[in-house]
């Protein structure tokens, strides 16, 4: 299942970034050698402002044990963690979510 995710991701960076031939031929030579380098550049792809709930929003879904809904992913984002409480007024709106991560969602 990895290997068919790490193809899955490699062809949409190959979509969202590669224009003419010369890019995509440049891109396949530069390809990460395995899913943990993949995730990295799909972090470094972010804008700042999405870097806030990125890295979060891997960590949840990598660990969970069946999808979450995006409520629940929301929600979850607003943890504390250091307390472990939920905080309310910290709970992101899910449009937003999914713009922030909607490549490390799929």
């Amino acid at each position: 299942m990895k290997r068919i995710l790490w193809v899955k991701l490699q062809i949409d960076v190959l979509w969202e970034e590669c224009f003419t031939d010369a890019d995509i031929k440049k891109a396949l030579q530069n390809l990460p050698k395995d899913l943990d380098e993949t995730y990295r550049r799909c972090l470094n792809r972010l804008s700042k402002h999405h870097q806030r709930y990125a890295p979060r929003i891997l960590r949840w879904i990598s660990v969970a044990v069946k999808p979450f809904t995006m409520n629940q992913l929301c929600e979850a984002l607003a943890i504390d963690t250091e307390t472990g409480l939920l905080v309310p007024d910290e709970i992101p709106h899910p449009y937003w979510v999914f713009q922030c991560g909607s490549n490390l969602l799929t």
